[in-house]
């Protein structure tokens, strides 16, 4: 399982691109919805057998609170194992 921040855009947008098919599941953190699912539709073109589960996660991770919650609900959904983890967020 992959942890990504910064996902829809750049590195992050990138390392996704590489990662998708690898990775059991992926889940992939944003501020910008709309640019996730776009890229969400760019990574099921790619792993066209569908490897990966993807789940998209909006938030802007400047929200300290925001953040600590989401990762820990991340965290509890995968019984406490994400094996990587990637902040590309920020710039």
């Amino acid at each position: 399982h992959a942890l990504i921040t910064g996902a829809s855009d750049g590195i992050g947008k990138e390392l996704c691109k590489n990662l998708v098919g690898k990775c059991r599941k992926m889940s992939l953190i944003d501020r910008d919805s709309q640019k996730l699912c776009y890229l969400k539709k760019e990574l099921t073109d790619i792993d066209s057998n569908s490897l990966t589960k993807l789940e998209l996660y909006t938030l802007d991770i400047c929200d300290r609170d925001n953040t600590h919650n989401l990762f820990n609900k991340i965290y509890r959904i995968n019984n406490d194992t994400v094996e990587m983890f990637i902040n590309c967020a920020g710039g």
